[in-house]
């Protein structure tokens, strides 16, 4: 069973925190792919301060490797999202434009591991899940944030669902910190439970907070 909405902020006996729920709010989650990076930051930087202009925003991270990247907006709510989608996005869309290839999912959080704190890197994982799948695949992430939370140099993350997806996000100190854990946690954590046997696609993001589009 997942986490009920009184459970923000219990922590485990042995020091980890239990996973929590998460209000109403509303993520907007934007995959890109063949960026430059220069050109992309600058196009975000851009649309995260029309965001910020807007009422409702609550927070955002950005992220890119190679040439894939990430923007997340987290809004107050629903209505808070769709009134910027409204009122201005069309206006900064004729302004900014869009850099490279990009996919948009709308995301409600279901599961809070805490906030990014000083965090540098990011990982993100999505998961269409398949038919009769969901259970089976949300207790394997409940085990896997429950290990998580203990790991030197876990800061934050979350659970997230669309309307066929979940994305599953954490973030980490750096990337040495978030390289331990894949190596010498992830195996063990593999062999214990069967999350990705439930999986029809699943995709996978690591990369380097940029600082200038994360608050």
């Amino acid at each position: 069973m997942m986490p009920r909405a009184g459970d923000r902020g219990e922590r485990h006996r042995n020091g980890g925190r239990a996973p929590a729920t998460l209000a109403a709010m509303r993520v907007k989650h934007i995959a890109f792919q063949s960026v430059e990076r220069g050109p992309w930051i600058d196009a975000q930087a851009r649309w995260l301060e029309r965001s910020r202009e807007a009422d409702g925003l609550l927070g955002a991270w950005g992220a890119t490797v190679r040439r894939e990247a990430r923007a997340v907006f987290e809004w107050r709510d629903e209505a808070a999202a769709r009134a910027f989608m409204q009122t201005a996005h069309g206006a900064a869309h004729a302004e900014i434009g869009a850099v490279g290839k990009y996919a948009v999912l709308y995301l409600d959080p279901i599961v809070d591991l805490g906030p990014r704190g000083d965090a540098t890197y990011v990982a993100e994982s999505i998961a269409w899940i398949k038919e009769g799948g969901v259970e089976p695949w949300l207790a394997s992430q409940r085990l896997w944030c429950e290990e998580m939370s203990r790991c030197e140099g876990f800061v934050g993350g979350s659970i997230a669902r669309g309307r066929r997806t979940f994305v599953a996000t954490s973030f980490w100190r750096d990337e040495r910190a978030h390289a331990h854990y894949l190596h010498a946690v992830i195996p063990g954590l593999r062999a214990r439970t069967t999350g990705d046997a439930h999986c029809a696609r699943l995709t996978r993001f690591h990369a380097p907070l940029v600082p200038s589009l994360t608050f």
